[in-house]
């Protein structure tokens, strides 16, 4: 195992550790500071699952998706997301706005109609 990966390993033990205290002792205490942990959990989750579809902490695919298949986000379960992210990859027209499924680019026209404010913001 390489040395670098440690940090992943821990942020792992980290979210799964904050979102298990978030359900089962902060909860009952405050629904709101839970829900912040959650949020916190299930965000940090979702960039564990990118690294892990990029081949870390370990060089075993099957290894890396256990480690992160209990999914803490219902939004996009870790198979969907592996699919459409690997598309996103493959795809030619990586960044296209119309034709990329995780482009957050706008056509030039479309981005110059928005309003002068929607555009600093």
């Amino acid at each position: 195992m390489k040395p670098a990966e440690w940090p992943t390993y821990l942020l792992m033990i980290g979210v799964y550790t904050v979102f298990g205290a978030s359900l089962y002792w902060v909860a009952p205490i405050s629904v709101g500071f839970a829900f912040v942990g959650l949020i916190f959990a299930a965000t940090l989750h979702s960039s564990l699952m990118h690294e892990v579809l990029h081949g870390h902490p370990t060089r075993w695919g099957w290894v890396n998706a256990l480690l992160v298949f209990p999914s803490l986000s219902v939004l996009v379960p870790y198979l969907r997301f592996k699919d459409t992210h690997l598309a996103h990859h493959r795809d030619e027209n990586l960044t296209d706005p119309y034709d990329d499924p995780e482009s957050n680019f706008l056509d030039p026209k479309v981005w110059h109609a928005r309003p002068y404010v929607w555009r600093k913001v």
